[in-house]
C-alpha cells in the first residue's frame, strides 16, 4: 500500500523521461506510454524542443534540461536536479547508462529507474549513487596510474645504440647488406 493510498487519495503513477541527445528519445516516450498505460508521462526536454512531436503520446512537457551542447555549470545541474525531484516521479527513464545519468536517476527519488536502450528495451538501473560515483573515481584513478606508468616507462627507458651499428647500413638476413649496396 503506497503512502497516497494510506491517506485515502488515489495516486496516478508519474513517469519521467529525461531527454538526452540521441536517436531514440521519442521511442522512449512511446515505450513509457505503452509500458505504463495508466501513468502520467512527463517528458523532461530543453526549451527549444518541438512540443508537437510529443503530443501524439499524450506526454506532458517540462522544460528543465539544458540545451544540447551548452556549457554545464554547477547551477544548471542543481536546477535540473531540483526540477526532476519536484516532479516526484514513481518511474524515471534515462536514455543512456552513463554515470551522470545513473546518478541523476538515483537522485530523482523515483522508486524504479530504467535505461531505455538503443535496442528499444527498458533495463532497470540498480545501485546506490555513492557506489556508482566511487566506482567511477576508482576507474579514473586506475587509468591515471596506468597512464603515468606508461609515460615514465617511455621517458626513463634508455635507448642505447652501439657505436658500430650507428653509421653502417642495415644487413639483410643473409648478411649481404641492403639492396642499394649490391
Amino acid at each position: 500500500m503506497s503512502r497516497h493510498e494510506r491517506k485515502g487519495k488515489k495516486h496516478q503513477k508519474q513517469v519521467g523521461v529525461m531527454y538526452s541527445y540521441g536517436p531514440h528519445f521519442l521511442k522512449a516516450v512511446e515505450s513509457a506510454a505503452n509500458n505504463f498505460p495508466d501513468a502520467t508521462i512527463t517528458a523532461l526536454v530543453p526549451t527549444n524542443y518541438p512540443a508537437e512531436r510529443l503530443t501524439s503520446y499524450g506526454a506532458q512537457i517540462r522544460c528543465c534540461v539544458p540545451e544540447p551542447g551548452a556549457a554545464r555549470s554547477v547551477g544548471a545541474v542543481i536546477r535540473t536536479l531540483c526540477a526532476v525531484r519536484r516532479g516526484k516521479y514513481d518511474v524515471f527513464v534515462v536514455l543512456f547508462p552513463s554515470v551522470k545519468l545513473r546518478v541523476l536517476a538515483a537522485a530523482s527519488g523515483a522508486a524504479r529507474r530504467y535505461c531505455f536502450g538503443l535496442d528499444n528495451n527498458l533495463a532497470e538501473l540498480k545501485g546506490n549513487p555513492m557506489r556508482i560515483l566511487c566506482e567511477q573515481v576508482a576507474r579514473r584513478i586506475k587509468g591515471q596510474l596506468l597512464y603515468w606508468k606508461i609515460w615514465m616507462h617511455i621517458r626513463l627507458t634508455p635507448i642505447s645504440e652501439s657505436k658500430e651499428e650507428a653509421g653502417t647500413p642495415e644487413k639483410d638476413a643473409k648478411g649481404k647488406g641492403t639492396a642499394n649496396e649490391r
